[in-house]
């Protein structure tokens, strides 16, 4: 259940609480001149608890509506950036030998879905495989296209071009599936940064 959400039955309950303290007595014509006047003091508590609690509702909807819009337009942004990243063609003369146990395989840039540092060694992944190279991620991001390639993590480079779906998460997070199936985590930090970085920072930032 969200805040707002909380908020709102509490401002629903507490009508319904006035409504019933301080109209019952009255109604009914049982009740003592003390309950009565306790019931319009408990009443008027109440009255000024569902304004406070209305008040705030309101203000959860707004902030809540202005994330929402907010993370619609970064959606936007990164559906246009990975649209015109898999209109480019890669260059298929720059490969990258990759080990693969006690064989060697070379393999296109282009067909690279994403780089994971691991201590002195990049672990590259592609098509559902993986092998490793002895570099950085630094120095390897440093030679490839910006356009295509891009950090999602400070210890992960992906392939822009290689993404097939991007969903959105409760923190703000992209969850990105890649061409492979794979699926990997942008943190609400390195998600901007993105952005940024391909000149697609939305409006209203």
């Amino acid at each position: 259940m969200t805040l707002f959400s909380s908020f709102l039955i509490i401002h629903v309950s507490t009508g319904l609480c006035a409504v019933l303290v301080g109209v019952l007595p009255v109604v009914t014509r049982k009740g003592s001149r003390a309950h009565r006047l306790w019931g319009r003091l408990f009443a008027g508590l109440m009255a000024v608890l569902l304004l406070y609690t209305a008040v705030v509702a309101v203000g959860l909807a707004a902030a809540y509506w202005r994330s929402a819009r907010e993370a619609r337009d970064r959606i936007a942004a990164l559906t246009v950036t990975l649209s015109q990243a898999r209109t480019l063609e890669p260059d298929q003369n720059q490969r990258i030998l990759v080990s693969t146990g006690r064989t060697r395989a070379s393999i296109p840039v282009g067909d690279i879905e994403w780089f994971a540092s691991a201590g002195n060694y990049v672990v590259v992944n592609w098509d559902g495989k993986e092998g490793l190279i002895r570099d950085t991620l630094q120095a390897l991001e440093a030679r490839l296209d910006p356009r295509l390639f891009t950090r999602s993590h400070r210890s992960s480079l992906i392939n822009l071009a290689r993404v097939g779906q991007v969903q959105p998460l409760s923190d703000g997070a992209w969850r990105l599936t890649m061409a492979s199936g794979a699926e990997l985590v942008v943190s609400r930090t390195y998600r901007d940064a993105v952005l940024e970085k391909l000149g697609r920072t939305p409006q209203g930032r």
